[in-house]
């Protein structure tokens, strides 16, 4: 009977000391744990799930290993000897993820991407009701590297073009009409000098039209992921993830070529009619037969060209169907492998690619 109540009394002293002390802490305030824990709640409800390390991680610095193309001088430009250090690097060991250089800030997917909304709302505050073509954009945000690109294309096929004229001027000196002293070594230096003109603006055309494909690819890749974001559940029923797959692996690299046969097409009609001007400078009258040569391969090629051009269209549909396949696929495969469904599949797929061979 004592002990029970020794007990007894020992709880109740020992509840009424928590009791006192819930109550001094009440009115004591938050206590440091409790403000260190409604700091981090604060912190968690407005800070990214990965904080601030992955957003350093994700923005490209533009101090720590970016391509040493984006402070590349005049020379180093024109050279490219901006490739040398990673040329080294190359030749004393197997490449790896990290000794390649980063792209330039103008090459991030990002900046294209926002260069593009920002065409988009100059042409919104116009006050068009249609919406704008995306060759106008293309334009309008590539003008620049357009224009410059198509100079070099322009020194080049004049480089060109030189050089028949040199040639022949070389003829007349061994000939010894008339002409001045040392002349041989004059046209010695201009050849040298068309030919230097011609390999360094032959390189800077190709470099910076490619250049301007990346550029596109980027743009037009991060606007076509960024499209379904905003699309209803019904949009997206009539766009499956693999025609949008499909949008950026062919019509976007489709575009980003474009740039370069855009100055392959008007440069080889600017070579073609500075060659008949050449040939009719040297032959005369003669220059007819050769033009009746060209434009009658030319007709006799327009046939051909039409059937690439079907054969061409099949196989960007029968791409887009293959495409479409696998993602499907590969969006399902749980389903797949649920009902071992693989082989059949596997030969669907199979016999889509055989289609597409035939056709190429």
């Amino acid at each position: 009977m004592y002990r029970m109540v020794s007990a007894k009394m020992v709880s109740n002293v020992s509840s009424s000391l928590g009791v006192i002390l819930l109550f001094f802490c009440v009115f004591q305030g938050k206590s440091p744990v409790a403000e260190r824990d409604a700091h981090i709640n604060s912190e968690a409800l407005h800070a990214p799930l990965l904080g601030d390390e992955a957003n350093d991680a994700s923005n490209i610095s533009s101090d720590d290993n970016v391509t040493p193309f984006s402070k590349a001088g005049l020379f180093s430009t024109i050279s490219f000897w901006w490739l040398n250090p990673l040329m080294k690097k190359g030749k004393k060991k197997i490449l790896e993820d990290e000794d390649i250089p980063q792209l330039r800030p103008a090459d991030q997917a990002r900046t294209c991407y926002l260069m593009y909304l920002k065409q988009l709302s100059k042409w919104k505050e116009k006050g068009s009701s249609d919406p704008p073509s995306m060759w106008s954009i293309l334009y309008f945000c590539f003008q620049k590297e357009i224009v410059i690109s198509g100079l070099f294309a322009l020194i080049k096929v004049l480089s060109v073009s030189a050089g028949p004229l040199l040639l022949n001027a070389f003829i007349n000196v061994a000939e010894r009409k008339n002409g001045f002293n040392y002349e041989g070594y004059v046209l010695t230096m201009a050849l040298f000098v068309a030919k230097c003109l011609e390999s360094l603006s032959e390189r800077q055309w190709y470099f910076r039209t490619r250049l301007i494909g990346v550029q596109l690819r980027s743009m037009l890749s991060a606007a076509i992921y960024q499209k379904p974001l905003r699309l209803s559940n019904d949009a997206k029923m009539n766009h499956s993830p693999g025609e949008i797959v499909n949008y950026v692996t062919i019509y976007a690299f489709k575009l980003g070529e474009f740039p370069y046969w855009f100055h392959q097409i008007w440069t080889t009609c600017l070579e073609l009619c500075l060659a008949l001007v050449i040939v009719y400078y040297s032959e005369g009258l003669a220059t007819v037969s050769a033009l009746t040569a060209i434009i009658l391969t030319v007709l006799v090629s327009s046939p051909l060209a039409k059937l690439q051009h079907q054969y061409q269209t099949k196989l960007q549909d029968q791409q887009d169907t293959r495409l479409k396949a696998i993602a499907e696929a590969l969006a399902n495969m749980k389903v797949l492998n649920l009902y071992a469904w693989e082989a059949h599949f596997r030969k669907v797929i199979e016999g889509l690619r055989m289609e597409e061979l035939r056709t190429l």
